[in-house]
């Protein structure tokens, strides 16, 4: 069988999808939206692996990349906590390996531009409390080796990265404010900024309609689209923020966006600075969430898809066999002979219940 292009969700908590045969505490869901089938791959979160996976990002040679921190098991070993960076490895014996490790942040983003990973903004420790910061990390797979880059033109947290044509696009997120410092310690942002590998440069570019975070990305057709996440209108000058539905769609030729079609209902990606969509053969899909309202308590386990010729959402898969709170949603190609099949008695007839 050949390789397919299949949506990880990666991550997983203790409790696991649990069938009458075995526990899937282990393992994270996928999905091919051909064959609408279920499969599983094995999770960077368990034993020796990560604690907690933040970020994730499928490169140009199709590794499977992800970012996050210690186990317990191995903190407890170590004299300093790093950001430790796993990558899957797919060829005979297949396992997560540990690739690379930095200085610790969190609420960063993860791109990549051909064999080089990225590492961007954050909050670092400075001291005795975290910052944040518009510190750009590159890594280099090829010399394994580190340095650091030019830095964000402003310090940020929570943001998105992507990837077109060979340069990184940094979306919303959220930087400190310093106009009003007896109000919120921060704002949100609907800015747009442009990395330039070749030149070590940054630019800015046209701004969003809503400044957000909590959102998901993906880019489909060289276009960025953006959804949901929790934001307001304009530039975040301490007005109302609510739960979004709507979708913005970047066109980097013409530094321009657009409106998108809305989703079914305001959604959340599940992580702070991670998405829960991707693409696959020229469509958008999104992967759970969390319906926004209420302190985001009811989780989503419907696939929705988007097709940008129809122009309009629908559901192509519901209740399925996906983590209550995964961490990630990469697209990569993989043979599914290689991944686990689902649970038996939880998948009749190639649906799940």
């Amino acid at each position: 069988m050949e390789t397919t292009s299949l949506l990880l969700c990666i991550g997983n908590n203790s409790a696991g999808i649990r069938s009458r045969r075995q526990n899937y505490g282990d393992a994270s869901f996928c999905y091919d939206p051909a064959s609408r089938k279920t499969y599983f791959i094995s999770s960077p979160k368990y034993g020796e692996g990560l604690g907690s996976v933040c970020a994730g990002v499928v490169m140009e040679d199709n590794t499977i990349i992800v970012a996050g921190e210690a186990s317990a098991s191995k903190l407890s070993r170590q004299r300093n906590k790093d950001l430790e960076i796993y990558r899957y490895h797919d060829r005979g014996a297949r396992f997560w390996e540990k690739l690379c490790a930095t200085e610790f942040r969190e609420l960063y983003a993860l791109g990549s531009i051909h064999d080089d990973l990225y590492v961007v903004g954050g909050q670092m420790k400075v001291k005795s409390q975290y910052l944040v910061t518009n510190c750009v990390d590159k890594y280099s797979v090829e010399q394994d080796r580190w340095r650091r880059v030019s830095p964000l033109p402003l310090q940020l947290a929570s943001h998105a990265v992507v990837t077109v044509n060979n340069r990184l696009y940094v979306i919303g997120g959220w930087t400190p404010q310093v106009d009003l410092p007896d109000e919120e310690p921060d704002r949100l942002s609907n800015r747009l900024f442009e990395y330039d590998p070749g030149r070590d440069q940054w630019r800015e570019r046209a701004p969003m309609k809503f400044s957000r975070y909590r959102f998901s990305t993906a880019v489909v057709s060289s276009e960025v689209y953006v959804l949901g996440g929790i934001g307001c209108v304009g530039r975040d000058r301490g007005q109302v923020r609510k739960c979004l539905d709507e979708v913005e769609i970047y066109n980097p030729d013409g530094d321009f966006w657009r409106e998108g079609p809305p989703m079914p209902s305001p959604l959340l990606s599940l992580r702070t600075n991670s998405t829960n969509a991707g693409a696959v053969d020229g469509k958008l899909y999104v992967c759970g969430g969390f319906h926004g309202a209420d302190r985001h308590e009811v989780i989503s386990k419907e696939i929705l898809e988007l097709d940008p010729w129809e122009n309009q959402w629908s559901v192509v898969a519901v209740d399925v066999l996906m983590h209550d709170s995964y961490d990630v949603c990469l697209v990569a190609r993989m043979n599914p002979r290689d991944l686990i099949p689902p649970p038996s008695d939880l998948v009749e007839g190639g649906r799940e219940h």
